[in-house]
């Protein structure tokens, strides 16, 4: 598909998005998944089944942000080369909270894909997101910090949130077992543990950074020779305010561009963003 066209004609991305959103063209309940629907007025439709009244883009990533369709071709293009939040209000012409707002859903769309996603996105996670427009764990979590384990095998990233573990227990491990461990900015970041090239994990002030200070043994990962990491840490430098919270958006966004670094990113972006927002009650 020409997405520069696209991006210039809002009915010519309407109808692309809207094929996204009905492959193979036929249309179903979003809530209930039933097959037979009324034709409403206005491209609306009714399932008979549970009533729901819905739109083409009911349900889906896309439907969160106010972004128009030609909008969301011209977004996930900027997100494929990089753009920031700042740069992308300029290239698209609007504010700085739109667009860090359709990069949010576009980040939650990505990590909703992932195999481990329920970890992150159903009730019962250990960790909270802190996005209004998902709901939030049943239980208060535990974990304010969390620890991701970095695993690369064939050309292939997979990054773990390690359950049970808090940022501050990669100290300790370094303090009592003499884990190998550095620092870059609020991250934090170990040698080798168990099956994991490293663990990392994005902190707060609660964390005792200054014990780092001085430590002239890097983590094996910095040797230059992990393919990830050096694909992710000239990236992960350019961040700044991320807070524990959102962390795993970025680290998860970061699996998926690696994993898919010799394609082009956007129609993966766009068919990410056309899924259903799972049902994680």
């Amino acid at each position: 598909k020409n997405f520069e066209e696209l991006g210039r004609d809002e009915t010519l991305a309407r109808e692309h998005i809207r094929g996204l959103c009905w492959d193979g063209g036929q249309i179903s309940c979003p809530k209930c998944r039933g097959s037979k629907i009324y034709h409403l007025s206005e491209q609306r439709y009714r399932c008979p089944h549970c009533t729901y009244t819905f739109h083409d883009f009911s349900r889906r990533w896309i439907n969160i942000g106010g972004l128009t369709p030609a909008q969301w071709v011209n977004l996930s293009g900027h997100f494929a080369e990089e753009l920031t939040a700042n740069q992308m209000t300029q290239a698209l012409g609007i504010s700085y909270n739109t667009a860090y707002k359709a990069m949010t859903t576009l980040r939650l769309s990505i990590l909703a894909q992932a195999l481990d996603s329920r970890q992150f996105l159903g009730r019962d996670a250990e960790i909270d997101l802190g996005v209004d427009y998902v709901p939030a764990p049943r239980y208060r979590p535990t974990v304010k910090v969390p620890v991701f384990g970095v695993l690369e095998r064939l050309g292939l990233v997979f990054i773990d949130l390690i359950p049970g573990l808090q940022g501050e227990t990669l100290f300790h491990f370094h303090i009592n077992f003499h884990l190998r461990m550095a620092r870059m900015g609020k991250l934090v970041y170990t040698d080798r543990y168990k099956q994991y090239d490293a663990m990392v994990a994005c902190g707060d002030d609660s964390l005792p950074y200054r014990i780092l200070q001085g430590r002239k043994e890097p983590p094996a990962i910095d040797g230059g020779k992990h393919g990830f990491w050096n694909f992710a840490k000239k990236r992960l430098q350019r961040y700044s305010g991320i807070t524990p919270r959102r962390f795993p958006l970025y680290i998860k966004e970061l699996e998926f561009r690696y994993n898919h670094r010799n394609e082009d990113i956007q129609p993966l972006l766009l068919d990410a963003l056309c899924r259903l927002v799972p049902d994680i009650a």
